[in-house]
């Protein structure tokens, strides 16, 4: 069994569910290097069992802030370390004397030139190999490997980086701290790259080996699930090419990795069409101006539905710039907001979607980047809602609902701010009919087809919230001009459908209530068989 200096190194370990990973990776270090201080840091929930799993094996534990991220974790329990060195390791690895714990410990009390060291990992018996230089130019980094002779040397090398397995010394890395706008992903490069530019010097040992993602057996797979939810975000890499201004990284394997800034790809623009031709022109040569390769699907009710003047339209969009040609569905004559939703949902195949109608109109405010820097950061958060704007004034409708015996009334949300990336949201419990949701959220919930239009927003929302888990955030940061005006011109056969008030009957009925409370001061109700508004009582 390899010994080490006793007191003079502290394995750090930030934890994110995984209990079994975290279990054998603590178990591996105490029995492997039994001198050696742990301290584990979690931030997922606890629910005791990392707890006395670290009082089983002499660790220290700390609950850190939930889905805090890597970095921060990190950051935090380096504060509380006061031993010379420390192992930075994951929580799914295993260690065995391979690691060669002592002899890296040994490489850096001798070698002042160097402040942390390095090894590689082997994944299903393969070993692994994330080490070399990162060349730095005015917009694009270049990942180089370190040459193959050097894995066979059986000696330390200089490198700029290498796997997140390393010993440091504690100062260095009370100096150059991890990113902690970065949750977990690019949070290694960009770690390494603020330790060259601050003129810490790295190296690699080829033969200290540990072992990353030893078999286990998931006593709880939800637990593995949210750890995959929570893992699958993208806005670290648009923090990572923003922070070093890049136009494109080219990696170890020689391929081009770029960020375009949006995202938009991700996104489907879910659009509701219903007689308002100009309305639906205005829009989508708006989205054309300001996203031109949004991929756009059109859900059209309308009673006239046609195929050449949708041809026509889309070579006009094309040469405004659009580079992605729109669907537009051909969907019953007066099939519902509801139903024609669903249908857009159904067909969407990107991870979002970003739900539209046809009197809406981008403008420089309508940043979906902040909508989706939203979604990206905040995993249980399922929609993010714009501001909706009628001549320049906010249309507010944001709020919590609250049944209260059988009357329904808005609650407000509060002043709550926050902000991620930095974007100034709060968490409310609607919004308006513009905003951006994962499309898992329709695995929960749809809108109900027998609500067609007044009452099918409400119905939403309240299910939303009383049926499933998914939080709403809203932002300021994000608005869209909302052209109110357009009905002055509709057909007045339209005008009366869009009117219809008998849906709330529906609503009524299948919530169990009779009146609908505003914060307006305003309620519907019903009053000798008809729905009627009046000021609340």
């Amino acid at each position: 069994m390899d010994t080490i200096h006793k007191n003079k190194i502290t394995a750090l370990i930030v934890s994110f569910y995984r209990f079994e990973y975290l279990e054998l990776c603590v178990k591996s270090l105490r029995e492997t290097y039994p001198d050696i201080n742990i301290i584990v840091g979690n931030n997922g929930p606890e629910d005791g069992r990392k707890e006395a799993l670290c009082r089983k094996f002499g660790a220290k534990y700390y609950q850190l802030p939930f889905d805090s991220g890597i970095c921060v974790g990190r950051n935090m329990l380096i504060d509380k370390i006061e031993t010379e060195f420390i192992l930075i390791g994951d929580d799914d690895f295993y260690y065995t004397k391979d690691a060669k714990l002592p002899e890296l410990l040994d490489f850096l009390k001798k070698n002042t030139y160097f402040s942390l060291i390095g090894g590689r990992i082997r994944e299903n018996g393969i070993l692994r190999n994330y080490q070399g230089f990162i060349n730095e130019y005015s917009d694009h980094f270049i990942y180089e490997k370190l040459p193959g002779y050097y894995l066979n040397s059986g000696f330390p090398t200089k490198v700029d980086l290498t796997f997140n397995f390393f010993i440091a010394r504690t100062e260095m890395l009370q100096d150059v701290r991890w990113d902690e706008k970065i949750k977990v992903a690019y949070e290694h490069s960009t770690f390494f790259i603020d330790a060259k530019r601050k003129e810490y010097n790295a190296a690699f040992h080829p033969e200290a080996i540990v072992i990353h993602k030893p078999p286990i057996k998931q006593e709880n797979r939800e637990e593995y699930e949210q750890y995959n939810f929570y893992r699958q975000r993208k806005n670290d890499k648009k923090r990572f090419f923003e922070k070093y201004k890049l136009a494109y990284v080219i990696d170890m394997n020689g391929r081009r990795d770029i960020y375009d800034g949006t995202d938009i790809n991700r996104i489907t623009f879910c659009v509701t069409h219903f007689e308002r031709k100009e309305g639906l022109q205005n829009l989508l040569f708006s989205i054309a101006k300001k996203y031109s390769f949004a991929k756009i699907l059109i859900a059209d009710q309308s009673k006239d539905f046609s195929a050449k003047d949708y041809r026509k339209l889309w070579g006009e969009l094309e040469t405004a710039g659009l580079k992605k040609r729109p669907k537009a569905l051909n969907m019953p004559y007066d099939s519902g907001l509801s139903f024609c939703r669903n249908e857009l949902v159904k067909m969407a195949d990107t991870p979002y979607v970003l739900i539209l109608e046809d009197d809406f109109q981008f403008t420089a405010e309508t940043r979906l980047e902040a909508l989706l820097d939203i979604l990206e950061s905040l995993p249980t958060v399922g929609i993010a809602g714009g501001d909706v704007r009628e001549h320049n004034i906010s249309v507010k409708f944001n709020f919590f609902w609250e049944k209260e015996g059988q009357i329904l009334k808005q609650k407000p949300d509060g002043d709550y701010w926050n902000e991620v990336m930095n974007v100034r949201y709060k968490i409310t419990g609607s919004t308006m009919n513009f905003f951006l949701a994962r499309k898992a959220v329709f695995s929960d919930i749809q809108w109900d087809p027998k609500l067609k239009i007044n009452s099918e927003h409400t119905d939403f929302f309240y299910r939303l919230a009383k049926d499933t888990g998914w939080q709403v955030a809203f932002t300021e940061d994000c608005a869209i001009k909302h052209n109110k005006e357009l009905d002055r011109n509709i057909k007045e056969e339209y005008r009366g459908l869009r009117d219809r008030r008998d849906f709330f009957k529906i609503l009524f009925k299948k919530h169990g209530i009779n009146k609908i409370k505003y914060l307006s001061g305003h309620s519907i109700f019903l009053q000798d068989g008809n729905v009627v508004t009046g000021r609340n009582l």
